[in-house]
């Protein structure tokens, strides 16, 4: 987020140097004309030009290219979210999305995005109930993850034991079966890559016909040895631990052993 940040005026230059619009700061903070607990606050704000009647959101982002691999829609569907937000708080009808991938220092081509009355009209009526809902009728959302239900519960009662009905069974069953098809895969996966490393052998690309079917190439890396430093300085390694809490989940097989 600081690198982001510091990032962004080289990021909108760039904007205006590949598009020839001009971007101005715009630290004002928008709120919703009618539900004024929704609120933002644009990157930049896209000034009138020949190409635009009128102004306009500029939307920066840092990313890296591993995420972006990750991406199933040509822009994360959070991003798009956000940027329709800002359309719905300003009254404006269009937004570029600029985006720059830090690993690779790879700038994107940026993105036009024309404002959607129809999504804008769906996201806000969902917004509004979310909010009256559980800001001002102060009702716990669900949990929707594992990371919801570990900031919830942090800790666990040394010995403590609830009793689940059979739903919980079912469940428990279900998961058992899909760890052992997944391990089933993975051990299937394993040999399948090994019988093409054995093809492989020094060589780094598999080609059949002239299309590459996979790589196997040297790399290197450098990690922090915290075995070696541990023995060889303890009190350095004393002084930079840090100790986490986490919760370890064991699913038990029915027979009293576990997985």
């Amino acid at each position: 987020m600081a690198f982001g940040n510091d990032f962004e005026p080289i990021l909108a230059n760039h904007f205006m140097k590949v598009t020839g619009l001009r971007t101005q700061i715009d630290n004002r903070l928008r709120q919703h004309s009618v539900y004024p607990f929704l609120r933002g606050n644009i990157d930049r704000l896209i000034l009138s030009s020949d190409r635009h009647d009128g102004p306009g959101i500029l939307e920066l982002k840092t990313t890296t290219s591993h995420s972006v691999k990750t991406w199933s829609e040509p822009i994360p569907i959070e991003w798009k979210y956000q940027i329709m937000h800002y359309m719905s708080l300003t009254g404006y009808g269009y937004a570029y999305l600029q985006v720059y991938e830090r690993d690779t220092c790879k700038y994107h081509e940026p993105v036009f995005i024309e404002r959607d009355e129809a999504f804008i009209s769906e996201m806000t009526r969902q917004c509004v109930t979310w909010w009256l809902f559980h800001i001002e009728g102060r009702k716990k959302p669900d949990s929707v993850n594992s990371e919801d239900v570990f900031l919830l519960y942090p800790n666990s009662n040394s010995g403590q034991s609830i009793e689940g009905g059979i739903g919980c069974l079912a469940i428990a069953q279900t998961l058992a079966m899909l760890k052992d098809r997944i391990k089933k895969m993975e051990d299937e996966s394993e040999r399948l890559e090994f019988q093409l490393k054995s093809e492989l052998g020094a060589s780094e690309f598999l080609q059949y016909r002239g299309k590459t079917l996979c790589s196997w190439k040297t790399t290197e890396s450098s990690r922090f040895d915290t075995t070696a430093i541990k023995e060889q300085e303890p009190d350095l390694y004393q002084k930079y631990l840090k100790k986490t809490t986490s919760r370890r989940f064991v699913l038990h097989k029915l027979d009293g052993g576990s997985q």
